[in-house]
C-alpha cells in the first residue's frame, strides 16, 4: 500500500475511532507523562481498582469525579477524606462534561461500551480496564522513586510481563534514588547560577552520578552523600535541604503551639519523676529521631515530625469497623485530622502556603517509599516504636501478632532506618522475636542489608 493510500485508510482526525477497531500488529503507542493539575478526570466504578485510579489521579493534582452507584469501604472513606465529587448512580454521558481524561474499571460489556463511545464522541482519552479495544491510551506499569518515574508497557500484548518487570525494577531501584534526585533538584539552580557553561555543568553531573553517592545513600550515610554532592558540583544544595529554618521566632511559636495541643492528651507517662502528656513525649521522640536520621532536615520535615499523631485521641479506632478496610479508613481519617490541625497552627504562626502544603503532605505520608522526606518520617516513627513502644506492645499481644507486626515494620523502613534500628539495644528476648519475624519474611521484602535474617539481627517496629 502506498503512503497516500495508507493515510486515506485512517480515520480523519476529528472522527472517533470505532470500538473494537484494533490497531495493526505493528502499532506502537506514544509514551507521554501528563500534567493533570487542576484538570478534571472521571473515574467510573466503585471497586478497588477505581480507588487505586482515583488515588493516583489525586496524587497527580487532578480534580476527580467518581461515578458509581455504590463504593467499596476504602473508596467510600477516600471520598469522605478528600471531598472528591461522587455521583452515586450509573454512568451517563454527561458525566464527562468538562473532563480531560476517563478511566473505567470492568463494568460489563454494555456499560464499558457506553463509557468508551461517550469519551470518543467528545475526543477525550479513555481507558477501560483490561479492554484494549476500548482504550485510546493504555496505562503502563510504573516504578516511582521520588522524581524518577519509569513507565513499562508491552503495548497491551502482555500486561503481566510489564508487572513482573516493574517488580524487578522496584527491587533494584531503592529509595536512595529518590534521595539523590532530591539533592540533585535542590542543586540545579545554585549550579546553574555558579557555572554558566553547559559543558562544565554536564561534566560535573556525570561525575556525580558515576561516583559512589548512591552507595552512600543506600547505606544510610546521608551526611557523607551531601558532602560528596557539594564537593563534586561545587555548590551547596538549596531549597528544602539543610537546617534552613528561615525565621527562628516563627518556628518556635509553631512548635510551642503544636506542643500545647499535645498537652491535652488524657494519656499520661512518667518523665523525670512527674507525669506528662504521652503525646508530647511521642512528639519529642519523633523530633529527636529526625535530628539523628537527618541532621540537615528541612523545616517542613521538622514541623511534620512534631505533628505526628496530633490529637489522635479525637479519632478513636473504635469509630471505624473492624477488619483491614476499617483500619485503613481510620488511619486515613487520623492522618487527615493531624494534617488539618497542623495547617491551622502553621497559618496562625504565619507560614506560607507552600510550606503548609508540604507539611500536610508529609503528615499524611504521601508517596511513601518514593519521597525521601516521607520515608525519613516513617523511619523515625518505626524507630520510636522500637525504642519506646515495642516492649509494651509485646506484653499486650500474643507472640504471633508481634512477629507479624515486626515483619511489617521492617518492610516499611529504608536501609538507613534499618541501620539505625540495628544499633538499638532491645534485650535478648525482643531481639530473638525480631530475628524470628525477619526470618519468616520473603527475602525480596527484606532489602539488601546483609544482617537481615542473621541470628544477631536486632531490629524493627511499626
Amino acid at each position: 500500500m502506498s503512503v497516500a493510500a495508507e493515510r486515506a485508510s485512517l480515520p480523519a482526525s476529528n472522527e472517533p475511532r470505532a470500538a473494537g477497531a484494533s490497531p495493526d500488529p505493528a502499532h506502537r503507542y506514544y509514551p507521554v507523562f501528563l500534567d493533570l493539575r487542576e484538570r478534571l478526570a472521571v473515574v467510573v466504578g466503585g471497586g478497588w481498582v477505581a480507588g487505586e485510579k482515583a488515588k493516583g489521579l489525586l496524587a497527580a493534582g487532578a480534580r476527580v469525579r467518581l461515578v458509581a452507584p455504590t463504593l467499596e469501604p476504602s473508596l467510600a472513606a477516600l471520598v469522605v477524606e478528600t471531598g472528591i465529587e461522587h455521583r452515586a448512580r450509573d454512568f451517563e454521558a454527561r458525566d464527562l462534561d468538562g473532563a480531560s481524561l476517563v478511566l473505567a474499571e470492568r463494568l460489563g460489556p454494555e456499560a464499558e461500551r457506553l463509557v468508551f463511545d461517550a469519551a470518543e464522541e467528545r475526543r477525550i482519552f479513555v481507558n477501560v480496564q483490561d479492554r484494549v479495544p476500548l482504550c485510546s491510551f493504555i496505562a503502563p506499569a510504573i516504578v516511582r522513586r521520588g522524581d524518577l518515574q519509569v513507565a513499562i508497557s508491552t503495548s497491551g500484548s502482555a500486561p503481566a510481563l510489564a508487572v513482573r518487570l516493574r517488580e524487578r525494577l522496584e527491587r533494584e531501584l531503592g529509595p536512595e534514588i529518590a534521595e539523590l534526585l532530591e539533592l540533585a533538584r535542590r542543586s540545579r539552580a545554585p549550579l546553574a547560577e555558579a557555572v554558566p557553561g553547559f559543558e562544565e555543568r554536564r561534566r560535573r553531573w556525570y561525575e556525580l552520578v558515576d561516583s559512589n553517592v548512591l552507595e552512600l545513600l543506600r547505606e544510610g550515610e546521608r551526611e557523607r552523600a551531601e558532602r560528596l554532592v557539594a564537593e563534586v558540583l561545587g555548590v551547596e544544595a538549596g531549597g528544602r535541604g539543610g537546617d534552613r529554618v528561615s525565621d527562628r521566632d516563627r518556628y518556635s511559636r509553631a512548635i510551642s503551639a503544636i506542643d500545647r495541643l499535645h498537652e491535652d492528651d488524657p494519656e499520661r507517662e512518667p518523665a523525670d519523676g512527674v507525669e506528662r502528656a504521652a503525646a508530647l513525649g511521642y512528639a519529642e521522640r519523633m523530633s529527636a529521631w529526625i535530628d539523628r536520621l537527618s541532621p540537615r532536615a528541612s523545616e517542613a520535615l521538622r514541623l511534620a515530625a512534631r505533628c505526628q499523631h496530633l490529637r489522635r485521641w479525637e479519632i478513636p479506632r473504635s469509630g471505624h469497623p473492624e477488619g483491614r478496610a476499617g483500619y485503613l479508613a481510620w488511619r486515613r481519617a487520623a492522618q487527615h485530622h493531624h494534617a488539618e490541625l497542623a495547617a491551622r497552627v502553621l497559618v496562625e504562626a504565619g507560614y506560607d502556603a507552600e510550606t503548609i502544603a508540604r507539611v500536610r503532605e508529609l503528615v499524611q505520608k504521601k508517596r511513601l517509599r518514593t519521597d525521601a522526606e516521607t520515608q525519613t518520617l516513617e523511619d523515625a516513627a518505626c524507630l520510636v516504636f522500637l525504642e519506646q513502644g515495642l516492649a509494651d506492645f509485646a506484653d499486650r499481644h500474643p507472640r504471633e501478632k508481634l512477629v507479624e507486626v515486626l515483619g511489617k515494620t521492617w518492610r516499611k523502613m529504608s536501609p538507613g532506618g534499618r541501620s539505625a534500628a540495628l544499633a538499638l539495644e532491645l534485650g535478648d528476648e525482643l531481639s530473638t522475636l525480631i530475628g524470628e519475624a525477619l526470618s519468616e519474611r520473603d527475602p525480596d521484602d527484606l532489602g539488601s542489608d546483609p544482617k537481615v535474617g542473621s541470628p544477631e539481627t536486632t531490629v524493627t517496629g511499626t
